[in-house]
C-alpha cells in the first residue's frame, strides 16, 4: 500500500466511506481514524497500532448535537458547560454510551470517551463525513505520539492510505481526559486543562486517578516512549548522570548543561514557556531517538500549570 501526505478533505472522507483509515491532524497530535460505524475500520486501527483490545479510543464529532444523538446515552447538562468553556479544544470527556458505539471502541465498557477537536482541518472532515470518528494516536501503540503529518509517515508508511496534513500540532501532548460517569468527577489523563479549570468550570470538585487503564486511553503508566532508554531527572539531580557518558542525549528545560557537547542537546524551550515545551516534546524525542544515543535523558520543568502534564509525559516515556 502506499501511503500519501495531502490536503484533500473529500479524498479523506470517501476513504472513511469505504470503511478504511486515515491519519488526521487535531491540535493534541496526530490521530488515526476511522468511523464509528464500522466494524473493520476500528478493528484497522488496532491492527496498524498493534494497540491492545482493552484500551479503548477516542471518538471525535464537530458539536454537541452529535454526541446527543449518535454517542452519549444521557443528557447529561454538565456536557454544555464543557463546551462553553472548552470546546473545541484539549479535553475529552468519559460518558455512559448509546448501544450503537461498538464495544469494540470501548474496550467492553458502557462508557465511551469523546471530544470535540480544536483544528479547522479535522473539523472541516468532520462534517464533510457527518459521522463521528473514533480515532486515537497515530503510531504504533505505546511509542512517541506524532506531531506532524511526517511523523505519522515515518511510522505508519505502508500501512494505511492517507495522512490528511493539517500542520504541526498547536499543543503537542494528548487532551485531559475527565470522567463523567462516575459520582465524583475524575481526571483520568492530565492534559492541558487543569484541574482547578475543570472545578471552575463544573462548580464540583474534581478527583485526580492516577492511570485508570480499563476507563481511559492512554493511561498506562508507561507510554509515550522513544525506542532508545530514556530517564527522566531533576536539575538538581544533573551531578550524578554526568557519570554516564558523552554518548547520551540531554533534553534540558531551558538551559544547557555546560559539560556536554552542544550538539547531545536539545532545549524544550529556551524562554522557559511550558507551552512551547509541550510543543516540543515528543518532536525533540523522536529527534533523539533517530540519533546513535545509548541513552536520552528529559529534565523535568517546573511542576506547575501545563507543567504537571508535561512531568507525566516525560515520567510516562522513562524506561530506564
Amino acid at each position: 500500500m502506499e501511503t500519501t501526505i495531502g490536503s484533500d478533505i473529500s479524498k479523506a472522507s470517501q476513504l472513511l466511506a469505504s470503511d478504511e483509515i486515515v491519519a488526521v491532524p487535531t491540535e493534541t497530535v496526530y490521530g488515526l481514524a476511522g468511523s464509528v460505524f464500522s466494524q473493520k475500520a476500528v478493528a484497522e486501527i488496532f491492527k496498524v497500532k498493534n494497540r491492545p483490545e482493552f484500551d479503548p479510543l477516542i471518538v471525535h464529532t464537530f458539536n454537541t448535537d452529535e454526541i446527543r444523538s449518535k454517542i452519549a446515552l444521557e443528557n447529561d447538562p454538565r456536557i454544555d458547560l464543557i463546551e462553553d468553556r472548552f470546546w473545541p479544544g484539549p479535553i475529552t470527556i468519559v460518558v455512559k454510551k448509546r448501544p450503537e458505539i461498538s464495544e469494540i471502541i470501548t474496550a467492553g465498557l458502557e462508557t465511551v470517551a469523546i471530544r470535540i477537536p480544536d483544528h479547522p482541518v479535522l473539523l472541516d472532515l468532520l462534517k464533510a463525513f457527518k459521522d463521528p470518528l473514533a480515532a486515537p494516536s497515530a503510531n504504533p501503540f505505546g511509542y512517541i505520539s506524532p506531531t506532524t503529518a511526517e511523523h505519522v509517515k515515518d511510522q505508519l508508511d505502508g500501512l494505511i492510505p492517507y495522512i490528511l496534513e493539517g500542520g504541526d500540532c498547536l499543543v503537542g501532548i494528548e487532551s485531559t481526559i475527565i470522567d463523567l460517569s462516575s459520582p465524583t468527577v475524575r481526571i483520568l489523563r492530565k492534559g492541558k486543562i487543569l484541574q482547578e479549570e475543570i472545578e471552575d468550570c463544573l462548580k464540583e470538585s474534581v478527583e485526580m486517578v492516577e492511570y485508570e487503564t480499563r476507563s481511559s486511553p492512554g493511561s498506562f503508566g508507561k507510554h509515550y516512549s522513544p525506542g532508545v532508554p530514556c530517564r527522566a531527572f531533576e536539575r538538581s539531580q544533573y551531578p550524578g548522570i554526568k557519570k554516564m557518558g558523552l554518548n547520551t542525549g540531554v533534553i534540558a528545560f531551558n538551559q544547557i548543561f555546560d559539560d556536554i557537547p552542544e550538539e547531545n542537546q536539545l532545549l524544550l524551550s529556551p524562554s522557559g514557556d511550558l507551552g512551547e515545551a509541550a510543543h516540543n516534546l515528543y518532536a525533540h524525542l523522536r529527534e533523539f531517538d533517530k540519533e546513535n544515543f545509548d541513552r536520552i535523558l528529559i529534565e523535568k520543568v517546573p511542576n506547575k500549570g501545563l507543567g504537571i502534564a508535561i512531568n507525566d509525559r516525560i515520567d510516562r516515556a522513562s524506561t530506564d
